[in-house]
């Protein structure tokens, strides 16, 4: 019982962290896609 919370809990963690860094990885190439144009 204790162990399926814990599986539970860990894959939303990771899921969670998952969302965090493609969000990041989003922005950041938003990010160079404005400064490119700028440079342009």
């Amino acid at each position: 019982m204790e162990r399926d919370f814990i599986k539970k809990a860990y894959r939303l963690f990771r899921e969670v962290l998952i969302d965090i860094f493609n969000g990041e990885i989003y922005t950041l190439k938003l990010y160079k896609a404005e400064c490119h144009s700028c440079v342009r």
